[in-house]
């Protein structure tokens, strides 16, 4: 095999570290789960061919710069990043107990972290790593390896050199026309602010303070919405469809009426010209404000045009690039006693991952109804709710993170369960 040598010390690159603030927390199970030694091994493996990668390293107290390994070290290091699952954890509701505390206290130099044991995997990872469409493939490939003692070769891999800029060139070069209408609109892609930009991480230092619920359906919930979504000439997508229920279900379960629009995320790989394998992070997060939120064909019009537009891809250019300017300095805080915390409307993000064949090729222990897929992300600041919904064997999980100084558990609970009871009597 051919070796990647390491780079000590290397940048992370601008289209990274435009989330570096954010955190990924997973759980997976009943499964057959590979013991701690032999997802160890699995990563050995990986450092033999490729020992600068993000599993290997550590990572700068910014979060800019990655840091691998030395070899004499490595033990020592991966004994860090896999560790079994504490043995008094049980079932799926313990586990999931632990995706709070993983967002409350991330490792702070580690990218990634696994713990393993009994059924269940917990999976801790900077979103530096990758987002959530690479996950799907990452996190089963490292599992599958440990399990069948082969190479983890995606994990080995970075992508296609330069795919911001080819992305950029091979959407805006042969239409410029394109770009000047983004930079008119009035929902510029150089104006969004980044989801990962509008709160400052987790705690008391001002940023919010990460609570989680997760709720999953059987099979025929999104056999109804895709019966419901029709053909095309309907205007009304699966993703529209979710989106504009989840919006209608944050004031039915008693929090305060959102905000009129909502933060979408759009995978960016359907602009690069080349195979994306490898790619860990290539999503953008753009506020859609459609006509109207709790209507499914508003929604999909509204993603249909950022989509058309190549917005993501003019999103993603402006973030990274404002990861190259000095950074501006906060205010100093005051000293006096804190105000007490007021109900603003909620900020809502969403993101839907359908269909999701790394994860789907797992060795389960239970049948597609009975499985638990909980992904967690850090809120988008104080207000923030975001709402993940992922696809596994026909059956929707939904994970729900938000500030629990502002947000009543109870009540996005009740979000939780509303969106997995009837999605479709929330929506026009």
């Amino acid at each position: 095999m051919t070796t990647i040598p390491a780079r000590p010390g290397r940048l992370v690159v601008p289209r990274d570290r435009v989330w570096r603030r954010t955190q990924i927390v997973g759980v997976l199970g009943p499964l057959d789960v590979p013991s701690p030694p032999r997802l160890r091994d699995a990563l050995y493996r990986l450092a033999a061919i490729a020992p600068g990668r993000p599993p290997l390293c550590t990572l700068d107290r910014a979060g800019t710069r990655w840091r691998p390994v030395p070899g004499p070290r490595l033990a020592e290091h991966l004994d860090r990043v896999v560790r079994p699952l504490d043995p008094d954890v049980g079932g799926a509701d313990d586990v999931l107990a632990l995706v709070e505390r993983g967002l409350r206290t991330p490792p702070a130099d580690l990218p990634l972290r696994i713990s393993v044991g009994g059924e269940h995997v917990l999976v801790e990872m900077s979103h530096l790593v990758g987002d959530g469409r690479h996950l799907d493939l990452y996190w089963s490939e490292l599992l599958g390896r440990a399990l069948d003692g082969g190479v983890p070769t995606l994990a080995a891999h970075a992508g296609p050199r330069l795919a911001l800029p080819r992305a950029f060139a091979a959407t805006f070069a042969r239409h410029p026309g394109r770009l000047a209408a983004i930079a008119r609109g009035a929902g510029a892609a150089a104006g969004d602010t980044p989801l990962t930009e509008r709160g400052g991480g987790a705690g008391p230092d001002g940023g919010a303070d990460p609570a989680f619920v997760a709720r999953h359906t059987g099979p025929e919930l999104l056999r109804a919405v895709r019966d419901a979504r029709g053909g095309r000439d309907t205007g009304r997508s699966v993703a529209g469809i979710l989106f504009a229920a989840a919006w209608s279900a944050v004031a039915r379960a008693g929090l305060p009426a959102p905000a009129p629009g909502l933060w979408v995320l759009f995978d960016g790989r359907r602009f690069l010209p080349v195979p994306a394998g490898g790619v860990g992070n290539f999503v953008a997060g753009v506020y859609l404000e459609p006509a109207d939120p709790r209507d499914p064909v508003a929604i999909s019009t509204a993603m249909r045009a950022v989509i058309d537009s190549g917005r993501p891809v003019a999103t993603m250019a402006a973030a990274a690039a404002k990861q190259l300017a000095p950074p501006i300095p906060l205010p100093r805080r005051g000293r006096g006693p804190a105000a007490p915390p007021s109900r603003p409307a909620p900020t809502l993000a969403v993101n839907f991952l359908p269909r999701l064949p790394g994860f789907t090729g797992l060795p389960w222990r239970a049948s597609p109804g009975e499985r638990t897929l909980a992904l967690a992300s850090t809120p988008g600041g104080p207000g923030g709710i975001t709402v993940t919904m992922a696809e596994l064997d026909g059956c929707l999980h939904v994970s729900i993170t938000f500030d629990g100084a502002l947000f009543e558990r109870k009540a996005v609970r009740a979000m939780a369960e509303l969106l997995c009871a009837d999605p479709l009597g929330l929506v026009r």
